[in-house]
Parts: C-alpha cells; structure tokens; sequence
C-alpha cells in the first residue's frame, strides 16, 4: 500500500516526502506562537498602533491549511 510505505518512511526518517522535517502538532503550535503582536509608539505624536510579525513560509502554510477547517 502506498500509504503504509509513507508513514514508514515519515516515521523512519522524521522526513516528510517533500524534504521537510516532519512535525507535531504541538511544534506547529509551538511555532506559531512565535507570531506576535506588538504596540508600537510613534516617537514624536505619541499614537500607538498594533504591528503583527509576518509568518515565516511553514507558519504561513499552517496558517493556510487552518483555513479550511470548516466547523
């Protein structure tokens, strides 16, 4: 079966079939926790704005992937 053939090889190499390591749950939470939203202070007005850090390409695919969840 092909399936089984690659959750071994997944499981075998901690590699996924693209390339890129293989990844828990929990580490996607973990990195996606590193996105954060600060505010900021223009120096001279002294108005505040929020700035969101921008996903690196695998947080923006989990991200995307999170999309399109339908409850």
């Amino acid at each position: 079966m092909p399936g089984n053939h690659t959750c071994f090889f997944e499981a075998q190499t901690g590699m996924l079939s693209d390339g890129t390591p293989a990844r828990t749950f929990k580490t996607v939470l973990d990195d996606l926790a590193t996105i954060t939203r600060n505010t900021c202070t223009h120096p001279e007005s002294g108005v505040t704005f929020p700035m969101t850090t921008s996903p690196n390409p695998l947080q923006q695919k989990a991200l995307d992937l999170l999309g399109t969840i339908t409850l």
